[in-house]
């Protein structure tokens, strides 16, 4: 008996190898699968943006031949309005909109990065223009501190937004890139901060979106791109990003995937059916040589 079943033992290690190389494929042409799903959910979401976005500005009265001036409220409240308009299920997806405004200069806007604040005198924090890293660190703001903002409140038609110069919280500090006139200050506790992300992933794909978003406006204004903004530019899986026209200018759209929700519950059923299905014909093997 110890000797068969010693043998039934050796023969299930060799169908135990044998089973995972003919599993291998399988999982990598699966995993590959859900990827490539994925990234074609994003880009159908990048052709659709600029219809999305055309849509959203003739429905609250923009007129092509009148579009704001840089630096006036209804501009900032552009911002706003490409930020909502280019929403993808809920979440950042950020765009850029080039147009020439009622002067007819030209004109570049990107859609805005907001949070909101609760119980406050204002609708918005723009952090359109901070850093990736500051980001990061302000979205991981602890609970329970103190926050001062400073910057700019503008006042819409819709929103009192404040355009964010400067942000501290404890001693540190984070700046705006683009400086901001501090005219106002107003102080909020970290627990009313409302940030349109629902986790740290989707944080991220809106930060890989942006990061192109210097050498895009380049681009889109006809300045010479270096080396290194071109393959900044081209070097994702796929069409990395569209322009098209539309009668209020020329949008910018880069697709962005949200792998948190995208794809790792899928990798995760995957993952499951595939130990399952190994486990079941595992066993089976066994019980078959240990009968023998």
């Amino acid at each position: 008996m110890k000797k068969r079943f010693s043998k039934a033992a050796r023969q299930t290690m060799l169908a135990a190898v044998t089973l995972a190389l003919l599993l291998a494929p399988f999982v990598y042409f699966g995993v590959q699968k859900v990827k490539n799903e994925a990234l074609d959910s994003a880009f159908l979401w990048t052709i659709h943006a600029p219809h999305d976005v055309e849509t959203y500005l003739s429905e609250h009265g923009l007129r092509p031949d009148s579009m704001p001036v840089s630096g006036t409220p209804d501009w900032y409240q552009l911002r706003v309005f490409l930020s909502i308009a280019s929403s993808n299920e809920g979440w950042e997806t950020p765009v850029i909109l080039q147009y020439k405004d009622a002067q007819r200069n030209p004109t570049v806007q990107r859609s805005g990065l907001f949070a909101h604040c609760v119980d406050s005198d204002f609708s918005l924090l723009d952090f359109t223009d901070f850093a990736a890293k500051d980001l990061r660190a302000l979205y991981a703001c602890p609970s329970g501190c103190s926050i001062q903002l400073y910057g700019k409140l503008v006042t819409t038609e819709y929103w009192k937004i404040i355009c964010l110069n400067r942000v501290c919280i404890d001693g540190t500090e984070w700046t705006a890139q683009t400086p901001v006139e501090e005219t106002d200050h107003y102080e909020i506790r970290s627990d009313d901060l409302r940030w349109n992300f629902e986790n740290r992933a989707e944080l991220e794909s809106y930060l890989d979106v942006v990061k192109v978003f210097p050498a895009a406006t380049k681009e889109l204004c006809g300045e010479e791109l270096t080396a290194d903004e071109s393959e900044l530019l081209t070097s994702r899986d796929g069409p990395s990003y569209i322009r098209d026209s539309i009668s209020y200018g020329t949008v910018f759209a880069r697709h962005a995937v949200n792998w948190c929700d995208d794809l790792f519950p899928t990798l995760r059923s995957l993952a499951l059916r595939t130990a399952a299905l190994y486990l079941l014909l595992l066993f089976a093997l066994y019980r078959f040589f240990f009968r023998e």
